[in-house]
């Protein structure tokens, strides 16, 4: 059927496609956010890889919890980073064997985009990001994602 319409018609049926479903793709790119920050990752540290937690600023509050485990008998750098976004997201970290205590917090926002942390001891962490509504009352995606490196003590 849609190979009888003529040729210009069924290009402008593609192009209102594709223009449609653009802003469900994402805005950012995940691998371009992680080789522009994986350089902070200095010697004697190591990249050991990434966590990502992608998200929507909508209309509610939420706390995305994750954990990281540091063995051990090695030394940690946690860089985390984000896609751009206008809205405060704050990270607060705890040690799941004491969680009502905090042992660092810092706000990502739009003029700061990452944060290095380094855990001071072997331990399981609790890292919550605290999920603002959009401050623009529209509803769009973002990430946060958290850069490993490593050394041996």
């Amino acid at each position: 059927m849609i190979t009888k319409l003529p040729r210009i018609f069924r290009f402008s049926l593609v192009a209102a496609f594709l223009w449609i479903s653009f802003p469900s793709f994402s805005q950012y790119k995940i691998s371009q956010i992680i080789e522009e920050n994986q350089i902070k990752i200095k010697k004697p540290y190591k990249y050991d890889g990434f966590l990502m937690n992608e998200f929507s600023f909508d209309l509610i509050n939420k706390n995305i919890p994750i954990e990281f485990v540091a063995f051990q008998n090695q030394k940690y750098e946690l860089i985390f980073c984000s896609s751009s976004f206008e809205e405060v997201v704050m990270i607060s970290i705890y040690d799941k064997a004491n969680p009502k205590i905090k042992i660092a917090e810092k706000i990502i926002d739009a003029n700061t985009i990452s944060w290095t942390y380094e855990p001071s001891m072997p331990a399981t962490y609790t890292i919550v990001y605290e999920i603002p509504p959009s401050n623009t009352d529209v509803e769009h995606k973002a990430c946060m994602i958290m850069l490993i490196g490593f050394k041996g003590r």
